[in-house]
C-alpha cells in the first residue's frame, strides 16, 4: 500500500512540473529572443509554427533572398482570429537590440519604393512604436522589439493587435 500511495504521489509530482513547464513558452529556434515570447496569444488558435532553418528560409524569401539580412534565427506562425480569419507572424531574432533598429530602419526606408505596400504612419502599442502599411488587400504592423524584429499582417482590431505586440 505504501508502494502505491509512494508512485501516486510521485506521478502527481510530475504532472504538476509538466504543467508549470507547459506554461512557460519556449521557441522553437536555435538564438534565444530578448525576453519571452508567448507563442499561444489569449484569442488566437496558433494553426502553423515554423523555427530555425525553416523559418529563416522563408523570411529570406520574402526579402528576396537577401543576405544582408543580419538574422540569427527566425519564427513564422500563423493564427486563426476566434472569427475565423487568418494573421501571419514573422520574427526574425538578431544578434541584439541594435541590429534589429538598424534592419527595422532599412525596412522602412525601403517599404514605400517597393510598390506593394504604402506606407500609413505609425500608432503606440505600450511602449513599442508599431509602424502600420496598407498592401496584398490587408493591413501590415511591423516594429522592433528587444532583438526582434516583427512583421504582422492580417485584418485586426485594435485589441488583437495589442495582444499581438505584447506576445511577441
Amino acid at each position: 500500500m505504501k508502494a502505491k500511495n509512494a508512485a501516486l504521489v510521485l506521478l502527481g509530482i510530475a504532472l504538476l512540473v509538466f504543467a508549470f513547464s507547459a506554461q512557460e513558452e519556449e521557441t522553437p529556434s536555435k538564438a534565444q529572443p530578448e525576453g519571452a515570447m508567448k507563442l499561444h496569444p489569449a484569442n488566437f488558435t496558433l494553426a502553423s509554427l515554423k523555427g530555425g532553418e525553416e523559418a529563416l528560409k522563408e523570411v529570406r524569401a520574402l526579402h528576396r533572398g537577401s543576405s544582408a539580412l543580419e538574422l540569427e534565427d527566425a519564427l513564422v506562425a500563423e493564427y486563426i482570429t476566434q472569427d475565423g480569419r487568418l494573421v501571419k507572424v514573422w520574427v526574425g531574432i538578431a544578434r541584439n537590440e541594435s541590429t534589429a533598429r538598424e534592419m527595422l530602419a532599412q525596412m522602412r526606408a525601403k517599404l514605400g519604393t517597393s510598390g506593394m505596400f504604402t506606407p500609413e504612419g505609425s500608432l503606440s502599442v505600450g511602449n513599442v512604436r508599431v509602424f502600420k502599411a496598407r498592401g496584398m488587400g490587408e493591413w501590415h504592423y511591423y516594429y522592433a522589439h528587444k532583438n526582434r524584429v516583427v512583421w504582422i499582417s492580417g485584418m485586426l482590431s485594435d485589441e488583437e493587435l495589442s495582444t499581438l505586440v505584447e506576445s511577441f
